[in-house]
């Protein structure tokens, strides 16, 4: 882990930084945070024509998709993704340069500490959701912070807003314990569960990688209704305040009478016996009232008030790919989710069997191969409700096969067929969807491809 004592190494007006693999989501975002800052900004990206890449351009940053001669000339901070292997030449060239490179969450560690107030918000699920509803809050307060989100936020225009206010509010991904590099003072976790297989191995493991991120703040921001929260936060001395979904009263904040209006939660909600209003949440699923509490605790304790929260969780609609209504096939509604996980899927088709009383149709792209394999059984039975699921090949990812496929849970899940490629899912499609079914398009890899295709065959 590379620590950099004075930031202003990093910051200073000459630097000039050059991101490798500026087209993800959280490069993308740094990349115009650092060009809005001043500083001159340039990027290598292998895909040429994508959205995002498309809009850097167009804000006046110069991209390369290959390696050349001079392509570092004059560069002297290279910021990196995870992705990015060691031998690769766009890393590996600067470093013989002697040129100085950070990993992109190492980067971001050290950037969130020029800030006042960080505010990280980590969790197996909902850290999108929970990181726009906390900034649609604030926002909504007119504490204008700079916000970094691991998804479009529609509200944002993007998935980043340089603030002038001293909060910084970040997703932190747990991934290969990018969070630890990282310097919130407040540590909000939604719940911890088994993923990341490949990297993490086990459920313990990944209990001890959160347990180290909590110990990082001054204030931790907790899920009562998961042991693993509990199990993670053992010894914890600084200030612990807990959320409950359920009701559970031992929590500090926590919800009742909870209900559904048009798919989306209602419920009252109350911080230590104390009845504090009613909340209207603006993205549907029940199972936001975990996130939404998780942002109540958060913006209440940083001292919001309760109307400023009503108004942010109110006007908040989520975030892309978070079950995004992306328009209809043959009558009946395309959703679009990025779950990957079982506990996300079966959330998804829940909000889906909640707003639609005909079928609830699914296409699922498993993500990595080991996920896969180490979750299967519990992908067999995440789809409970669906009246048919179809499975497209598993996205490798960064991964190589490992013998499971999405032919063995097509088998292995009720009312599963296995779709070997795009023609076979557009096929299937156009025999089961009925005008007034929901279509699930759920995956974490490139499964939205498949949106433009059937909503052209639709036309």
């Amino acid at each position: 882990m590379l620590i950099v004592d004075d930031k202003n190494t990093i910051f200073s007006s000459e630097n000039v930084f050059f991101f490798v693999g500026i087209g993800g989501i959280s490069m993308s975002a740094l990349a115009l945070i650092m060009l809005e800052k001043g500083f001159e900004v340039r990027g290598y990206d292998r895909d040429s024509d994508t959205p995002l890449v498309n809009q850097l351009k167009k804000a006046g940053i110069p991209i390369c998709h290959s390696y050349y001669d001079g392509v570092f000339d004059g560069v002297t901070r290279v910021v990196y993704t995870a992705a990015i292997q060691d031998s690769d030449i766009m890393l590996s060239a600067p470093r013989t340069m002697g040129l100085f490179t950070m990993e992109r969450s190492e980067f971001l560690g050290q950037l969130m500490k020029t800030e006042g107030n960080p505010i990280g918000i980590a969790g197996t699920h909902g850290k999108s959701s929970t990181t726009g509803m906390i900034s649609s809050i604030f926002l909504e307060a007119r504490r204008d912070p700079t916000v970094l989100v691991g998804a479009e936020m529609p509200s944002l225009g993007g998935c980043y807003h340089i603030g002038k206010g001293k909060d910084f509010i970040f997703e932190a991904c747990e991934y290969k314990d990018s969070f630890l590099d990282f310097f919130p003072g407040v540590a909000v976790v939604l719940n911890i569960a088994l993923d990341h297989v490949d990297y993490f191995g086990t459920i313990e493991n990944i209990i001890a990688s959160f347990r180290k991120y909590i110990f990082i703040a001054h204030t931790a921001i907790l899920n009562y209704d998961c042991e693993n929260c509990h199990k993670a936060a053992e010894g914890y001395e600084n200030t612990l305040i807990w959320f409950s979904e359920s009701g559970n009263e031992n929590a500090d904040y926590y919800a009742g009478n909870m209900r559904l209006d048009n798919g989306c939660a209602v419920f009252d909600a109350y911080f230590k016996g104390q009845y504090l209003g009613v909340l209207h949440l603006g993205v549907v699923g029940a199972f936001h009232i975990g996130n939404a509490l998780a942002a109540l605790a958060t913006a209440h304790s940083q001292g919001i008030d309760f109307v400023f929260i009503q108004k942010g969780l109110a006007s908040f609609t989520g975030v892309k790919r978070r079950f995004e209504r992306k328009g209809y096939y043959h009558g009946a509604l395309v959703v679009e989710d990025y779950a990957h996980h079982p506990d996300e899927i079966r959330a998804t088709v829940s909000a889906a069997l909640s707003i639609h009383k005909n079928h609830v149709i699914a296409i699922f792209q498993p993500h990595t191969y080991t996920r896969t394999a180490k979750l299967f059984n519990a992908f067999t039975k995440a789809f409970q409700g669906c009246h048919k699921v179809l499975f497209a090949d598993i996205y490798s990812a960064r991964e190589k096969p490992n013998g499971v496929t999405s032919q063995m849970l097509a088998q292995q899940t009720e009312n599963g067929l296995y779709c070997p490629d795009d023609e076979s899912i557009v096929n299937a499609l156009d025999e089961l969807v009925q005008k007034g079914d929901i279509l699930l398009v759920l995956g974490a890899g490139n499964i939205n491809r498949i949106i433009p295709k059937i909503m052209k065959v639709s036309q």
